[in-house]
């Protein structure tokens, strides 16, 4: 499957379409989970955290946020947005204690291509989990900040940053 992920990836970016655009393709003809981090990872397995979770979603503008976006450092609650989103309730992020590094200038976004032992955790909403193992990706793209086109707002500072 990697190499038809690669060749779509490949067409569509050379007719110009977004990343975010062709993330959002790709869950949806595809199938595939998507992951975001400011690391870049190179042994095609991304490694639980702490918690023994991997975090997954079928957003890709939830996968470019955590690909650009750090919640290191920053003060309770941290990072805020909704559960759900669609046209009718838009992505819009909220910072809580921003610092100088909160918002990276590049990240990647992991295409998982396979969603076993995956939960939608909580149901219907734009968060996968897996527990206890490590998840296989087959392909990656690096994303920049300009692929992150939702506003975002400093809250501690009570100012609009896009």
């Amino acid at each position: 499957m990697s190499s038809n992920i690669s060749d779509i990836y490949q067409r569509l970016k050379s007719n110009g379409y977004s990343n975010e655009y062709i993330l959002d393709s790709l869950v949806e003809s595809e199938g595939v989970l998507l992951h975001g981090s400011r690391v870049d990872i190179s042994d095609n397995y991304i490694r639980p955290n702490n918690k023994g979770e991997v975090f997954a979603t079928d957003l890709a503008s939830i996968a470019i946020l955590k690909a650009i976006v750090s919640n290191r450092g920053l003060i309770h609650p941290g990072l805020q947005y909704d559960w759900i989103i669609n046209e009718e309730n838009p992505l819009v992020l909220k910072i809580h204690g921003i610092r100088e590094f909160t918002i990276g200038s590049v990240g990647f976004v992991y295409i998982i291509p396979d969603r076993n032992g995956f939960r939608n955790e909580p149901e219907g909403s734009w968060q996968y989990i897996k527990k206890g193992s490590r998840a296989h990706f087959s392909f990656k793209i690096e994303v920049s900040r300009d692929d992150f086109t939702y506003p975002i707002y400093d809250v501690t500072n009570r100012r609009k940053i896009q």
